[in-house]
């Protein structure tokens, strides 16, 4: 996994998609998965198990990154 080669520490890190198929990726990867409703309304995105879903970026606090958690 890229992750392991990049030396990434997945629960500090975040993914941030749109797709069902990026979302999916980034749970199977172990990475906190952050799905974004702007290709698809946020009713369809809860399917997909993302840990949250945020309208779009505007919605995203600089300081999660920084803290290393969301919310």
């Amino acid at each position: 996994m890229k992750s392991k080669i990049l030396n990434l520490y997945r629960p500090k890190s975040f993914v941030f998609e749109d797709s069902f198929s990026g979302i999916q990726a980034g749970l199977a990867g172990g990475f906190t998965t952050i799905a974004l409703a702007t290709t698809h309304p946020r009713e369809i995105l809860i399917s997909q198990n993302a840990h949250h879903i945020v309208k779009d970026l505007s919605e995203v606090n600089p300081q999660w990154i920084v803290q290393g958690k969301i919310f």
